[in-house]
């Protein structure tokens, strides 16, 4: 449709040249204002409807949160191996080695599973050496 009302590129022209046809001519592009002629249609200007003016907005409201309540750090016997083992690692990247030292070794004595224990024993062997 753009291309039909002169107003999109012109039209890709695809051909395939072999070494016995000459290469096709492609008519060069109209300069732009040189085409059919096109009239802009005028259009009577619309009235302006007057808006009323907005009141301004009032105070902001401030909203205090009530302070979040301090549960003190859960005990080791309330948390199972793995909640430790979990902890044991955020401590250490938090900087807190000798509590993530702590919370393994406790994670190793409440660990049924061997497989599990086997990897806090790795876990713990990998903290516990010096760097």
């Amino acid at each position: 449709m753009q291309r039909s009302a002169g107003l999109g590129p012109p039209p890709a022209i695809v051909s395939v040249v072999t070494p016995d046809t000459p290469p096709p001519t492609v008519p060069p592009a109209p300069v732009p204002g040189t085409g059919a002629a096109t009239v802009p249609i005028a259009h009577p200007p619309s009235p302006v409807k007057a808006t009323p003016p907005v009141p301004p907005a009032g105070p902001p409201q401030i909203v205090v949160a009530p302070a979040p309540s301090v549960a003190p750090a859960a005990s080791p016997q309330a948390l199972d191996a793995r909640a430790l083992a979990s902890r044991a690692v955020t401590r250490e990247i938090d900087g807190d080695h000798a509590g993530a030292l702590q919370d393994l070794r406790t994670a190793l004595t409440l660990e049924p599973d061997a497989s599990r224990r086997a990897a806090i024993t790795r876990l713990l062997q990998l903290l516990d050496t010096p760097r």
